[in-house]
């Protein structure tokens, strides 16, 4: 996909793992750390997402690019797993801002991670010669903490002790290896 720019506009409203579960993992039985636990809690699931290169729960992101792939290529949607496509602008060659119709593409949600494929007989549009030209609108991330895969939420749990335990020095090689291991693919 070359050079491209992608910030979450819009973050998870919910975490994957409840205070009252990690509490129990923890064998925490007191309110007084519950603020430093949830804190865990939203950093963990950062560190997993960041190291993994997926989303866990439902978030927004705009991708920019600065053009459309050649012809009739497909786009590779980072932070899977894709819920749907919200909307695809770009600046045409007139520098006038235009939004690609939905029966242009197919959003591949099925693929891990989800791609962006021309419908047949399509071509995407010529777009200004312009850094940023291409904005793609998407939604990934699982709906709900239930959804968000076992193997997941357990390393999770680890993360969150490991760091509750070693509150002073936590050793971020091992945090990170926690969750290299869950996806070895390339996006």
């Amino acid at each position: 996909m070359g050079n491209y720019g992608l910030i979450q506009t819009v973050a998870p409203t919910i975490e994957p793992l409840t205070l009252d579960e990690v509490k129990l993992f923890l064998r925490v039985n007191h309110s007084a750390e519950d603020a430093l636990i949830n804190d865990l809690i939203r950093e963990s699931r950062e560190r997993c997402e960041r190291v993994t290169g997926r989303q866990l729960l439902l978030a927004t992101y705009q991708l920019t690019l600065d053009d459309f792939p050649l012809g009739t290529g497909s786009l590779i949607l980072p932070r899977p797993p894709l819920v749907e496509v919200l909307s695809i602008t770009y600046i045409d060659t007139d520098g006038v801002s235009q939004t690609v119709s939905p029966t242009v593409y197919v959003a591949d949600t099925q693929r891990q991670p989800g791609w962006l494929l021309l419908a047949y007989g399509h071509v995407w549009p010529a777009t200004l010669v312009a850094a940023n030209a291409v904005t793609i609108t998407y939604r990934a991330g699982y709906a709900s903490a239930s959804q968000v895969p076992s193997e997941y939420r357990n390393r999770l749990r680890q993360c969150v002790a490991h760091c509750y335990a070693n509150r002073e020095m936590t050793d971020e090689l091992k945090l990170d290896g926690l969750f290299q291991s869950l996806w070895c693919g390339t996006y």
